[in-house]
């Protein structure tokens, strides 16, 4: 081998060398995460968007994810607020028909019903 032809092999076998030492440390460095939500994190804090932070943690570390997606589901604060919107509509409407049913069913105005529905059936205005 002429010099320029070995020097460029042992260039290239460095190189190698060098990103087989960094897959390797990038490799340990993802084994050191024991949650998905904090591989995520990882990776989101590196610069990546939210959604390519979770394609890259769900593609390196394939256990933590199916770990998460067999975990319990918790009831957060946001759906917890909107389970007491969608409720507190239901009984708005289930209120407003019987209004509807009694000023149709006496012949009266809603207003006129809402104040004899509330004499009746105080629980309803609760």
């Amino acid at each position: 081998m002429c010099g320029e032809a070995r020097r460029e092999f042992l260039f290239a076998d460095h190189d190698s060398r060098v990103r087989l030492m960094e897959d390797n440390r990038k490799e340990s460095e993802m084994q050191k995460f024991t949650s998905f939500e904090d591989l995520q994190q990882h990776y989101a804090k590196s610069g990546m968007s939210g959604t390519l932070a979770l394609k890259a943690a769900r593609s390196s570390r394939p256990d933590l994810f199916a770990k998460l997606q067999q975990a319990p589901h918790t009831t957060t604060d946001e759906e917890q607020i909107l389970k007491t919107v969608l409720d507190g509509r239901a009984r708005q409407n289930q209120l407003q028909a019987a209004i509807d049913e009694v000023a149709q069913s006496r012949g009266i105005r809603k207003s006129e019903a809402a104040r004899q529905l509330r004499r009746q059936r105080p629980a309803l205005f609760d």
